[in-house]
């Protein structure tokens, strides 16, 4: 699980001076196959803005992927 602490360069992402979260989200989305060779083969993006109830909560996860070889989200 080495690839989750590695750092990550999102140069090729282009934002706007003092960009917000949706505006990172939306500009990785429209990039997302270079986003997820990124980090390595095997990813699958699955959903954006992905509910899930946590503690009697409801949260959100930004992007959900899918890693094929080890079978987990």
């Amino acid at each position: 699980m080495e690839t989750v602490k590695d750092a990550y360069d999102f140069g090729f992402v282009s934002l706007s001076v003092g960009y917000d979260e949706e505006g990172l989200e939306d500009a990785l989305e429209q990039n997302i196959t270079c986003f997820l060779l990124e980090h390595g083969l095997g990813f699958a993006f699955i959903v954006r803005q992905k509910e899930i109830i946590v503690a009697v909560k409801i949260r959100k996860i930004d992007m959900l992927f899918y890693h094929i070889k080890l079978c987990c989200l």
